[in-house]
């Protein structure tokens, strides 16, 4: 999950681009190797930020992670929400449900 001060230069873009460099970093390194053989220097380097850059937002590669958890719930989040109460039926609403809980960490 990103740090604190990421919401203190939220409309800065320079921050924004260097979080999304970093989450888009750790989705194409996931894609190539287990998650327990990246490195943070890896995701740096893919990204690529520096290592103060990288440790003023995010703690750990888990953080990292987490983070991109996070976005990946709160978009399917979003597009299930868009849809029609009807195309909803039973496991949908639950899933819907399961998602929330999950993002904001009830379950």
């Amino acid at each position: 999950m990103p740090k604190t001060n990421t919401n203190k230069n939220r409309n800065d873009p320079r921050t924004s681009k260097s979080i999304r460099d970093i989450k888009r970093a750790m989705l194409e390194l996931v894609a190539e190797e287990p998650f327990d053989q990246i490195q943070a220097e890896e995701i740096m380097r893919t990204a690529p930020v520096n290592k103060n850059t990288f440790y003023k937002y995010f703690g750990s590669k888990q953080d990292v992670l987490d983070a991109v958890r996070e976005d990946l719930l709160s978009e399917m989040i979003n597009r299930l929400n868009k849809m029609p109460d009807k195309s909803l039926r039973g496991g949908g609403r639950l899933i819907l449900q399961l998602l929330k809980h999950q993002l904001s960490g009830t379950i």
